[in-house]
């Protein structure tokens, strides 16, 4: 009985193994490359989406907030209850456009800024009447809403910028 052997029987054979032996290290690690590249890509364009969306409707809040702001000095100045009525739509779409914002997982970090400016203006919002009662509270919570959002959607803004940076930085690493 004839033992089979691991060598090769000629030089032909010691070439093609020692060819195989070389190569199947690279191939892993262009196979390992090519995952975390494409893991990389995947996530880099998640953040992107996000920061997209964040852009999207960080531009509606402040505009929101504008039309909450010219509907109450509408009122201090005519007086009539109807433009309250304006002043609720607005206040809608500033509440959706809020929860869709702080809904980005990218604006994880303000959520909670953003919910306790929901909270002050909505404290103030109860507190008015259409007879004026409140009014000054509920200029004052917008205002203040205001004021804040501004830093609230900058921070957002350097969030995705470092988030870019750092896939940036993993992306050279790999192909080094």
């Amino acid at each position: 009985m004839r033992s089979s052997s691991l060598y090769p029987r000629s030089f032909l054979q010691l070439i093609l193994l020692s060819n195989v032996l070389v190569a199947m290290p690279l191939l892993g690690a262009v196979g390992y490359a090519s995952l975390k590249l494409d893991d990389l890509a995947r996530r880099s364009g998640d953040v992107m989406r996000q920061a997209s969306l964040a852009a999207t409707i960080g531009r509606s809040l402040p505009e929101d907030l504008d039309r909450m702001e010219r509907s109450l000095r509408q009122y201090d100045v005519l007086r009539d209850p109807a433009v309250l009525d304006d002043y609720a739509a607005a206040r809608d779409e500033w509440l959706d456009d809020l929860a869709a914002y702080a809904a980005i997982p990218l604006a994880a970090p303000v959520a909670p800024r953003l919910e306790a400016l929901r909270g002050k203006e909505a404290a103030a919002y109860r507190g008015a009447d259409k007879r004026g009662k409140g009014i000054a509270a509920l200029e004052a919570a917008v205002a203040e809403a205001r004021r804040q959002t501004g830093p609230l959607l900058f921070a957002v803004d350097n969030l995705a910028e470092t988030e870019n940076e750092a896939y940036q930085d993993e992306a050279e690493r790999l192909r080094m």
